[in-house]
């Protein structure tokens, strides 16, 4: 059973965001088949991505604080050098530093909506910043630069409360909400107790969810090679690609 909603103890700064991200990232990358250290990109601390940097306008139509923009110039990228790019069921980081981003924000009128913001959230505030792109299922990741929290708005799926209701202008308030840290945090048990597991070679659901016969066939392929804290990466990356390729050309 979840938690409650919790967001008490939080407290919001750049650096405490960029380490509870990069600790998730890492250990994916650590973790996974497929995945390596080398897959997760830290920003320079020196003025952030220079694709973000060099050009301080190019993140202007989004309407965010200094905050917020300073987040997304040092926010660090995972690059698997495998299909995957789920970090979550449904759920892609936004690198804001990527090509198609940047045709996003140049395109006239720039195109935010559906891609850079959700849709039926209502407003997402200045403060406010979108780590992910979770379409109409996935999770879109909202970091509260004044509270320190993530909030989890997924648009179809019931939130945890029912106020603010869906013609709310923060309707998106209504949705699991905790402090960053915790937030990855009960990410990371997800992957770890195989509620969540990845299928390192599908690059359109690569985060599989579900409580059926397929899924539980790749949660058994993790067990048997020694997961969660002997795993044999190689040879479980290995029997995973063998399993899709089978059940692909079935």
């Amino acid at each position: 059973m979840t938690s409650p909603t919790s967001t008490s103890a939080a407290v919001y700064s750049r650096e405490t965001a960029i380490e509870a991200i990069t600790s998730f990232y890492s250990f994916l990358a650590n973790n996974i088949p497929g995945l390596s250290p080398k897959d997760v990109k830290s920003a320079p601390s020196n003025g952030g991505w220079p694709e973000l940097s060099a050009d301080k306008d190019l993140l202007s139509p989004l309407n965010k604080t200094s905050n917020v923009l300073s987040l997304l110039r040092h926010l660090p990228i995972l690059q698997p050098s495998c299909a995957l790019t789920q970090i979550a069921p449904e759920t892609s980081p936004i690198n804001y530093a990527s090509s198609s981003v940047k045709w996003s924000l140049k395109h006239s009128p720039p195109s935010i909506q559906g891609s850079l913001e959700p849709y039926g959230a209502g407003r997402i505030p200045a403060h406010v910043a979108v780590l992910t792109q979770g379409s109409r299922y996935g999770s879109w990741l909202l970091l509260d630069t004044k509270k320190g929290t993530v909030t989890n708005y997924i648009q179809f799926e019931r939130p945890e409360r029912d106020s603010p209701g869906p013609d709310e202008q923060d309707h998106w308030r209504a949705y699991r909400t905790l402090p960053v840290q915790e937030f990855f945090d009960e990410w990371r048990e997800k992957f770890r107790s195989l509620e969540w597991v990845i299928l390192p070679d599908d690059g359109d659901d690569g985060v599989r969810y579900r409580f059926d016969g397929e899924t539980d066939e790749i949660r058994q392929i993790y067990r048997e090679h020694g997961w969660p804290d002997n795993l044999r990466k190689d040879e479980c990356r290995v029997a995973l690609k063998e399993w899709y390729e089978k059940n692909r050309a079935e």
